[in-house]
């Protein structure tokens, strides 16, 4: 399965979700929900918050965008977006946010993952989010196995008196 036709499945069910909630569009601003709804693309910078760097908007249509501001639209337009065939919708940084961004480009009902942009539907989501293709799961299952050897791995180059960030280091070498 390609990336576009992943992608393509989870806009259907992105579609199905705006359709029982009779919404015109949800903001997704989550990594989480993000990833989810690109098949595994990322739009954040670091890992340690839940809100990424920038959104993804899907209308009733299916039609996916970009939101962000102008500084990260190249980037996440060449690596992660601009294959799947999204469009952008960007802004200045000082100028706002992807919320205001949405409201000024598009009418209609909207929800979004985090409260920005009418309903925080983020609870509804986890349903979409535990919804796995079969390539999806297959990739989790090598991933798995991936991770428990570099456990292992590590865990037996352990040493007595090694410091936890040297241990931190070993692991993410693996």
């Amino acid at each position: 399965m390609t990336d576009v036709e992943l992608f393509r499945i989870r806009i259907a069910l992105v579609q199905a979700f705006l359709r029982e909630k009779n919404l015109d569009g949800i903001l997704l601003s989550r990594a989480d929900n993000f990833a989810m709804a690109t098949g595994g693309k990322r739009n954040y910078i670091w890992t340690y918050g839940d809100s990424g760097a920038n959104s993804l908007f899907v209308d009733r249509g299916g039609k996916a965008y970009f939101v962000g501001n102008s500084i990260e639209e190249p980037r996440i337009m060449a690596e992660e977006l601009g294959p799947l065939g999204c469009d952008a919708l960007s802004f200045l940084w000082f100028e706002g946010s992807p919320a205001e961004a949405v409201q000024r480009k598009f009418s209609g009902t909207f929800a979004s993952d985090d409260g920005a942009l009418g309903e925080n539907v983020n609870g509804e989501l986890a349903v979409l989010r535990a919804l796995l293709t079969e390539p999806e799961l297959e990739k989790y299952r090598r991933l798995g196995r991936l991770a428990a050897e570099a456990m292992t791995n590590t865990i037996s180059a352990i040493q007595p008196g090694m410091a936890e960030a040297d241990i931190a280091a070993l692991l993410i070498a693996e």
